[in-house]
């Protein structure tokens, strides 16, 4: 079983994009992780289980750094509508490498919102650039409205765990 922990800031889409994934569309209903209580979905997407564990935007970094070394990926989500949400991922990633060993595990940028072009605050170069930065494994822009590589997503984590063996 492969283990996965979105993590960033509240509101960026991190727990429509799991819902999305499993039940294919887009529900508006979904209700953001509450910061005491990590959301645990088991989803199956080919060959791997996959546990996501989906922290709320500010849950304390103890319990993310605990989540995360646990987990085989760790996709860090920040929302392209909100230029905060992106400038986070910088401490984000430092808090995380500061405890766990990122050679261990794969690590995935993901820019949420592609559907709000009209409000876009974050450019794919800007994320590709950061990604190049930090020297995550995976960069991908996404929309949980739209389903635009969600699925994509989930198939290169997937793919990902298993061609680099890499385990916490």
């Amino acid at each position: 079983m492969s283990s996965t922990s979105y993590n960033q800031k509240k509101y960026v889409g991190k727990s429509s994009i799991v819902d999305f994934y499993d039940s294919k569309h887009y529900n508006p209903d979904v209700y953001a992780t509450s910061s005491g209580d990590p959301y645990h979905e088991n989803t199956f997407t080919g060959e791997l289980n996959v546990h996501v564990h989906d922290t709320a935007g500010e849950t304390h970094e103890a319990t993310v750094i605990a989540l995360c070394a646990r987990c085989n990926a760790i996709v860090l989500v920040y929302d392209k509508t909100y230029k905060q949400s992106f400038g986070k991922i910088d401490d984000l990633h430092n808090s995380i490498k500061q405890h766990i060993n990122l050679e261990k595990v794969v690590v995935f940028l993901v820019g949420n919102k592609t559907d709000e072009t009209h409000e876009e605050q974050v450019n794919t170069d800007e994320g590709y650039n950061k990604h190049k930065y930090l020297k995550t494994d995976l960069f991908i822009e996404t929309s949980a409205k739209t389903g635009y590589n969600i699925n994509e997503l989930f198939n290169k984590i997937e793919a990902e765990v298993k061609i680099s063996g890499k385990r916490p």
